[in-house]
Parts: C-alpha cells; sequence; structure tokens
C-alpha cells in the first residue's frame, strides 16, 4: 500500500487569476480561475467537483472524465478555468485536465508529461513516483511556481530519499568541451603548416616555384585531412547527441505506456523521426550504428505495443451443425452473431453455448447485410429493403422499404431497438425508430452536410464511430466528437470497425494485414493482435476478449488478450 506526500507551491499574487488545491478524500484538485473568488467560493466549487466524482461509479479513464465532465457542469464553474486533478484508487490514478492544466511524471530519473489541455488519462502509480499538478508547459519540478507536487511513498514511511534528476541536455559538458577542441584544432595544425612552407621558402630562393607546388600541395592534404577530421567529429556528436535522445524517450514510451498509451505512441514516433534525421546529418556511412538504434527501436516497440501473433482455434463447423451451411458476413448482438450468405439463409450462433438456429426464406436470397434484435433478424436485400424474420416459422416481412433516395448501402446497425443503415455515397447515416406496427420514416442522423462519404464500416454505443479506409471518426448526437487515434505505425487499412455498449474498446479488424488493432474509445492505441486466419476471413465479430473469424462453413476464435 502507498500514500501520497503532498507540497504545494501556489503564489499569492497571479497573472492569469487565484489558484487553489484542495484534497477531498482521494481526490486531489488544483484549480485556477480568472476572477477574484472568495475562499468560501473557491471551496464550494472544489467540494462541488469531489462530490460528483465520489458518486460515479467509474472504471475506465473514459468514465471518469465523463464524471468530471458531468461535474464542471453542475459547478457552473466560470469561463476561463483550467484545472489538473487526480483521483486515486489503490494503486491506479485518474487523470484530468482542462485549459491550461497538465500532470507530468517523474520516474526512475525521468520526466514525462502525461496529460494536458483537456486530455485524460489512468495507470498504475509505483512507489517512488512523483506526480506534478500543474499549469502551462513549464518545468514542474524546476520551476514549482503554482504547482502540487505529489510523491507516492510506501504507507507509514516517514522519508523518502530526493532524487536528483540530470539537466535535459542534448550535449554531457564533456560533450561541448570536445566540441570546442575539435574547432580550435584545425586552426592551429594550420598555423603550423604555414611556419614550416615559409621557412622552406625563404631559405631557397632557387626552388621557390617547387617550393610553392609542394606547399600548395601540403595545403590542399592538410585541408582534406582537417574536413576528414573535423566531419568525423561532427558525426560522432551527431550519433552521440541522437542515441542519447533516442534512449531518453524510448524509455518515456515504456515508462508511460501504462498511464497514457497515446503519448508512449506518439514518443516512438518520435524515436524513427529522430532516426531519419540522423541518418541525414551524417557525413559517412555508419550504418552499424543505423543498425543498432533501429533494433533498439523495434525490441522497445515489440515490448511495449504489445504486438502479439496468436494462432487461431476452430470454434465450429457450421457444417456439422448443418448440412451445406455457409456464412459470408456476421454481426454481433451480446452474446450471439448472425451470419448470412447470400443463398437465402439465416443462421443465430451463441457463443456462450455454442448453439446454433437456422432460417431460410428464398424471399433472403442476394441479401448481404444484417443485425440481430434479441430474436428478431434483420438482413438488407438491395432493391426491396431491410426484411425482419422473428422467428424460425415466421413469414419474413419488408420491415422498411427500399427508400429512392438511398444510394449505396454499406453497413447495417441494431442499437437500443433502433435501426441504423449506413449510405457510403450519400454520406450519411439513416436512423429508423420502431413503431407498433414497424419503423417510423428516416431521419439523417448528420444534420448538415455528408461525413460519412465512402465509408466503409460503422459502430454504435452511445456514439457513432463512421470508418472510412485509413480514418475513423467520432460523432455523439450527430455532432464530432473529439476522437483522435493513435497508432504505432501508418495506421490500419480498416475492414470493419466493431465496438458496443457492453465493451469497453473499440476494434479495428485490418484484413489486408492480418490484424485487429485495438484502441480505447478516446483513441488510446491498447494493442494490436496477428493472426493468419485475420487476413482470410470474410467477416469478423469480437466478443469477451476473442476475435471470431468466418471463413466459409468454418469460425476460428483468436484471443485477444
Amino acid at each position: 500500500m502507498m500514500v501520497p506526500r503532498v507540497k504545494t507551491y501556489l503564489t499569492q499574487d497571479q497573472v492569469d487569476g487565484v489558484s487553489v488545491f484542495k484534497q477531498l478524500n482521494d481526490f486531489y484538485i488544483l484549480l485556477q480561475i480568472p476572477d477574484a473568488l472568495t475562499e468560501d467560493e473557491l471551496e464550494m466549487y472544489c467540494a462541488t467537483l469531489e462530490q460528483a466524482v465520489a458518486a460515479s461509479s467509474f472504471t475506465t479513464a473514459t468514465e471518469f472524465d465523463g464524471a468530471v465532465s458531468d461535474a464542471f457542469r453542475i459547478s457552473n464553474l466560470p469561463l476561463g478555468f483550467s484545472i489538473s486533478c487526480l483521483y486515486l484508487k489503490e494503486s491506479t490514478i485518474f487523470l484530468k485536465t482542462y485549459g491550461q492544466g497538465s500532470v507530468v511524471l517523474k520516474r526512475e530519473g525521468r520526466q514525462i508529461s502525461l496529460v494536458k489541455s483537456g486530455a485524460f488519462a489512468s495507470g498504475q502509480i509505483k512507489v517512488g513516483d512523483g506526480i506534478a499538478l500543474c499549469f502551462g508547459d513549464q518545468d514542474p519540478f524546476e520551476n514549482v511556481e503554482n504547482a502540487v507536487h505529489l510523491e507516492f511513498i510506501p504507507e507509514g514511511l516517514n522519508e523518502i530519499k530526493e532524487e536528483s534528476f540530470p539537466e535535459a541536455v542534448l550535449a554531457t559538458p564533456e560533450q561541448r568541451e570536445r566540441a570546442k577542441d575539435f574547432e580550435r584544432q584545425p586552426l592551429k595544425r594550420q598555423s603550423d603548416a604555414l611556419i614550416v612552407m615559409r621557412a622552406w621558402f625563404v631559405g631557397r630562393k632557387k626552388g621557390r616555384l617547387l617550393a610553392v607546388v609542394l606547399a600548395g600541395l601540403l595545403i590542399f592534404a592538410i585541408f582534406i585531412n582537417s574536413y576528414n577530421s573535423k566531419t568525423a567529429q561532427e558525426d560522432r556528436l551527431n550519433l552521440e547527441n541522437a542515441t542519447s535522445t533516442i534512449t531518453q524517450k524510448l524509455e518515456q514510451a515504456e515508462d508511460v505506456f501504462e498511464l497514457n498509451s497515446g503519448r508512449s505512441v506518439a514518443l516512438l514516433a518520435e524515436t524513427k523521426k529522430d532516426l531519419k534525421a540522423l541518418e541525414k546529418k551524417l557525413h559517412s556511412s555508419h550504418k552499424n550504428e543505423i543498425v543498432q538504434l533501429t533494433e533498439k527501436i523495434s525490441a522497445t516497440e515489440k515490448k511495449i505495443l504489445q504486438k502479439n501473433i496468436k494462432s487461431a482455434v476452430e470454434f465450429l463447423d457450421l457444417g456439422l451443425e448443418e448440412k451445406g451451411a455457409q456464412g459470408t458476413a456476421m454481426w454481433r448482438y451480446e452474446d450471439k452473431v448472425i451470419i448470412i450468405n447470400q443463398k437465402g439463409a439465416v443462421y443465430i450462433l451463441s457463443l456462450e453455448k455454442k448453439s446454433l438456429e437456422a432460417r431460410s426464406s428464398p424471399s433472403i436470397v442476394g441479401a448481404n447485410l444484417g443485425g440481430l434484435d434479441e430474436s428478431t433478424v434483420y438482413v438488407y436485400k438491395k432493391g426491396v429493403g431491410v426484411i425482419k424474420i422473428e422467428s424460425d416459422t415466421a413469414k419474413p416481412k419488408t420491415a422498411i422499404k427500399q427508400d429512392k433516395e438511398w444510394g449505396v448501402i454499406t453497413d447495417l446497425q441494431v442499437f437500443n431497438k433502433n435501426l441504423y443503415l449506413l449510405d457510403s455515397s450519400k454520406g450519411q447515416v439513416y436512423k429508423y425508430v420502431p413503431t407498433e406496427d414497424g419503423f417510423a420514416t428516416k431521419s439523417a442522423y448528420f444534420k448538415s452536410g455528408a461525413y460519412a462519404q465512402n465509408a466503409v464500416s460503422f459502430a454504435i454505443d452511445q456514439s457513432v464511430y463512421v470508418a472510412q479506409k485509413k480514418l475513423i471518426t467520432k460523432y455523439t448526437s450527430g455532432l464530432q466528437d473529439g476522437f483522435s487515434p493513435t497508432y504505432p505505425d501508418s495506421g490500419p487499412s480498416i475492414t470493419r470497425v466493431m465496438t458496443g455498449g457492453d465493451v469497453d474498446d473499440l476494434y479495428i479488424w485490418d484484413k489486408s494485414n492480418g490484424r485487429v488493432v485495438i484502441l480505447s474509445k478516446n483513441g488510446d492505441y491498447r494493442k494490436t493482435i496477428e493472426s493468419s486466419i485475420l487476413s482470410k476471413a470474410s467477416s469478423v465479430e469480437v466478443f469477451a476478449d476473442a476475435a471470431y473469424a468466418l471463413q466459409g462453413s468454418k469460425i476460428y476464435k483468436v484471443s485477444l488478450k
């Protein structure tokens, strides 16, 4: 068990307003407000924040962000406020910032910016870690003005050794002194040579021409030697500095991954740019050093990004349950998946029970999209519309007739009884609300403009995630949400995006690269799972930490743990 030891560094007179720090149970709040308020008013704001957060049963960073954001609205904080706050739950910290708020981690001699300017995160804290709640981009451990330090120590320990942190410079004093020596060296060597040539020229009048020629050759040789020496020194300094910088960033990326995976991925990307910049600076070949740095980056990347190659196991053979059964696509509802083919068959498979139910009809031949709502099956057939099949004995009925305003319907989702259609050519999502005798007239999810142009897939929880080939955009209540995914590489080539109200993450099926990329719902990178079946499957769904891949009559299971 560990506890934070708190040190506050708040000044009375501030240009940006008034600041206050409050520790309320396990909630640590550093608040800055541009107005001159009384102590009682500031106390009230902080107490309201703490009460609202304490009443929330959050378990994820996204839920914590929602709880704090709701508390902002309840508190009716004045415009222009900034906040940095931390909630401690056992060994897990939850972080949230707003305005100029910033949170910095100090771990094993390194400093890492965790969140700032409205970002949020959560992760494990360690004994010996230091956390600074602050404002702006200054170093809160060097310039402690308007900062709060939390030092995590074992419970009952009165003292903890203060860590010293190296100066954040690219070159050491020794390196800088060697550089100065190098700058002086060529000048000294040149002046010595000129003295020799001058003596030779004066002492031998008859050989002046020869002396001039030899002197010229000597000067040229010295120049070449000096240039080579200079470039070699520059290369060594560039290598030393780049190696130091890349090593520091790799260590930071590893340290910060559990707390802020997005920042970790960004640091990895920076190391690759640093390496490319180094290659351009080098005058001569340093292939071995470049290879070593490349391998170092790759090793760290594999370690912290949890990039895993998994074997697939056969989960179910539809053909053994029903002779000739085949599938081309599937969609999940709770623990069930609906599997369809274009020959007029629909299968409902319970992933928990491994039970299979078949429904078929000539009227759904050619259907290529489907969805499930409890026991009701919905399929989309071009030229007909959306057809529903309520049971294995019920006659299929047209639930939504083909609409002349539809373009190319690419995907179908059922969420909270509502039915959604993705129109990739019109760049729109159509929402249909159920009525007693069917569905109401469609409503456009996007109130103005076309936001889903050329979309390949979409997913719904309380928000809508629209996926194009290389881009995912998040919308809430029809408006674009602040969603900016981070990836360790150039990003996936998106075949399908999956999520739901019953899962915490966002799953991206990248068929061309045979992988599933997992993000948090705020866009932070989690991990990548690779498997050969993921490049062969016709459809993929995710349930309970596993991916289910459909290939013909067989369904394969790939662990995502």
